[in-house]
């Protein structure tokens, strides 16, 4: 067979087949460095035995494995609820703590959201993995001016992923989950200010293509639109406006008021920021040519970029905070060392 499989409009890479039966065949399958089990379900008939629903057969026997007491985690996209407001806002505090600089606000920015006249929460959803919230998408009215003429469309933000679930596809379920219900509601379509390096993998394109600039007329590759409708944006041009709800989470006091209820994290502020595809740890241990990096709970194995060697730079050690590209598979590898400026 081939190596690649496409489920749900989604493109996959087969590592290798696990299992096969009358029902169908098991494969380990790999996208953007993520791994996957995909079941391929078949019919064959036979004169001794009878095939009925086959995913129904599915569910059941998932359901079966729960009751006996074996752990079966999976990914759920639910609306959140009361009972998730603190983890939701830990979960944003986390995945967005040092990355854009020393600390962040996005957690005051989910708090504040709630409340807000402009929060869309019909679409906003959160992500639950065995029993805890690791994802979190959250909503709200947005606008293209055109002169006196003003669009309603939606963006999202924050979109926020556990720092240590990053591996499990937790945001790419977040929207497209969320597109689907957004394009069932009728909104013509999103904007954003987001990550050039991941949203164009989710469909997403440089607003200029629309006619779509900021408040002062211009336009960058962070500034993205998807259309949820066919031809969304045919006859929406303008300026993009966001909620003026982000504005009200920038008071320094407001916010470290509301982050005491939250465990304490070291503020940074280092070159490397804004980080984007990297991810910022710690140096544990060093043995050698291996490294271990402390990176939130966890204790990640890593390597040196072969850049280290070949343009003689200062190896990193114990204490050395570093960027580095996660590998699911095995080492991660350490891409920069960086002190903390004073």
């Amino acid at each position: 067979m081939s190596n690649k499989m496409t489920v749900n409009q989604v493109e996959y890479t087969i590592i290798k087949l696990l299992g096969k039966g009358k029902g169908g065949y098991s494969y380990l399958a790999e996208k953007d460095g993520k791994l996957y089990v995909l079941k391929q379900i078949h019919h064959e008939p036979c004169e001794y035995y009878t095939f009925g629903n086959k995913i129904e057969a599915e569910k059941n026997d998932y359901e079966r494995l729960q009751e006996t007491g074996i752990r079966i985690p999976k990914i759920i996209i639910r609306e959140e609820r009361k009972e998730d407001y603190y983890q939701s806002e830990l979960v944003t505090m986390r995945a967005f703590w040092n990355i854009h600089g020393p600390g962040c606000n996005e957690h005051l920015l989910v708090h504040k959201l709630r409340n807000s006249k402009d929060y869309v929460p019909q679409i906003s959803r959160v992500a639950e993995y065995d029993g805890k919230i690791v994802g979190i998408i959250m909503y709200q009215k947005a606008w293209v001016l055109d002169g006196d003429t003003k669009h309603e469309i939606i963006t999202f933000g924050p979109l926020a992923v556990e720092p240590t679930a990053q591996s499990l596809g937790v945001g790419g379920l977040l929207l497209k989950e969320t597109f689907k219900l957004a394009k069932e509601a009728g909104y013509s379509g999103i904007c954003i200010f987001g990550e050039p390096e991941y949203y164009p993998k989710h469909g997403f394109v440089n607003c200029d293509r629309f006619g779509i600039t900021d408040l002062e007329g211009n336009n960058y590759d962070t500034l993205m639109g998807y259309e949820l409708q066919e031809n969304g944006f045919a006859h929406i041009k303008g300026k993009f406006k966001e909620s003026s709800i982000v504005e009200e989470c920038e008071d320094e006091v407001e916010l470290e008021e509301f982050s005491k209820q939250f465990p304490s994290y070291e503020k940074l502020t280092l070159k490397c920021q804004w980080l984007h595809k990297e991810k910022l740890g710690r140096i544990s241990n060093v043995n050698e040519a291996s490294y271990t990096i402390q990176f939130w709970e966890q204790q990640l194995p890593a390597k040196l970029c072969e850049c280290f060697y070949k343009d003689d730079l200062m190896l990193p050690v114990v204490g050395d905070y570093v960027t580095f590209m996660y590998n699911p598979k095995g080492e991660a590898v350490i891409i920069g060392v960086w002190n903390e400026e004073k």
